[in-house]
């Protein structure tokens, strides 16, 4: 039982003490500046925002053509997968370029 309490407290500083203290110093900013990072922050940025937007457009322009395609052509099984899978418009290119029917 003391071993698992032990495993539970263990940190880097105990796992790694061949590390040098500056390397050591380094890892903890880094913790420290990844906890600052938070989601919210990234959806302030305005370029993210419009990276996301243009990123929904592009996908559903694709899955529009593809799934038109799709049921035009009588393939319901591309239809239902290209409905259900979000692959930001790769997988709408792919059966565009080869599985649809001619």
């Amino acid at each position: 039982m003391k071993f698992i309490n032990y495993l539970k407290v263990i940190s880097v500083y105990d796992a790694a003490p061949f590390l040098s203290e500056t390397y050591m110093k380094k890892i903890k900013y880094f913790w420290i500046s990844l906890k600052r990072t938070d989601i919210n922050n990234l959806l302030a940025e305005e370029w993210f925002i419009a990276v996301i937007i243009l990123l929904v457009i592009w996908s559903a322009v694709w899955k529009g053509i593809a799934l038109w395609k799709s049921a035009r052509n009588k393939q319901p099984i591309w239809f239902i997968v290209l409905l259900l899978v979000n692959t930001i418009g790769i997988l709408e290119i792919i059966y565009l370029k080869r599985f649809q029917k001619k």
